[in-house]
């Protein structure tokens, strides 16, 4: 059909869904030379294989909607939503102050978390 007879609605859907394709096509995107676009870091990484015990400091939580489908809804907040971390490390346990800054699914249906230092205690050593 063409985009002339379509309804509003459809076009809509349809957009929505060609920026879904799009995003997803960036992420996979390769640089010139073939590899994958390297991710710049201000921290190097260490592995880490401790149990996390997170709570988070916030009662109700406030959003405001971006936009919704059928398969879920984006949301955005003015603020940030404060962790408490708690692990052990060198046989003591450490409290830390985090902002959960990302959350991601992977195909394996695991979610990891990224969340950054916020308080003036020292960071954790590796």
């Amino acid at each position: 059909m063409s985009d002339a007879k379509k309804t509003k609605q459809e076009l809509l859907k349809e957009i929505f869904s060609l920026r879904r394709k799009l995003t997803l096509a960036m992420k996979g995107s390769k640089t010139d030379a073939g590899n994958k676009k390297k991710q710049v870091r201000r921290y190097e990484r260490h592995p880490l294989d401790v149990d996390i015990e997170f709570i988070g400091d916030f009662d109700i939580v406030k959003a405001k909607g971006v936009n919704i489908s059928k398969g879920g809804i984006c949301m955005q907040m003015k603020s940030n939503m404060p962790f408490e971390l708690k692990m052990y490390q060198k046989n003591k346990l450490k409290t830390y102050r985090a902002e959960l800054v990302w959350l991601r699914q992977h195909p394996n249906g695991e979610y990891h978390f990224g969340f950054r230092f916020i308080d003036d205690k020292p960071l954790p050593e590796f």
